[in-house]
């Protein structure tokens, strides 16, 4: 499985830098995997990432309603993002090891060690992300970052 965290995510409604790489990304998944998993923690980064860029763009909330609007069309279809649940027991426990591991050290972000222990909690082998610290994490634990 492959895993996106929320700034992949977002580069593929919010036109920015990195999203022809999202996009070029997407045509990666297999058959059995037409979409990346869309948890929790996407829905309530991802929404807000929307209404951010619009405050930091000086543009009212309707550019975010439309991207949410996208965003749950590709959900109710299954594509590009599809809903899964994830152990939220097992995601704390990860999450709990990842911040004893690697933190104190490498000084990461709860957002870098929720995504890396959901992608592991969900038996991700691949993890997307255009952040650098989210990958030099999740490449620590053994996953492939794209």
């Amino acid at each position: 499985m492959i895993y996106a965290d929320s700034n992949f995510i977002v580069s593929l409604y919010v036109m920015r830098g990195s999203s022809p790489a999202a996009f070029s990304a997407l045509r990666l998944l297999s058959i059995n995997q037409k979409a990346v998993p869309f948890t929790w923690l996407h829905q309530i980064e991802v929404i807000n990432a929307f209404h951010r860029t619009a405050f930091l763009t000086n543009k009212d909330s309707n550019s975010a309603l439309a991207a949410t609007a996208l965003l749950e069309g590709d959900l109710a279809a299954h594509r590009r993002v599809a809903w899964v649940q994830t152990p939220l027991v097992r995601v704390q426990t990860l999450a709990r090891q990842l911040i004893e591991r690697h933190t104190s050290r490498d000084g990461y972000r709860t957002y870098d060690v929720l995504h890396v222990a959901s992608a592991l909690a969900l038996e991700a082998h691949s993890f997307w992300t255009f952040d650098t610290d989210a990958s030099a994490l999740a490449k620590a634990e053994g996953l492939k970052v794209i």
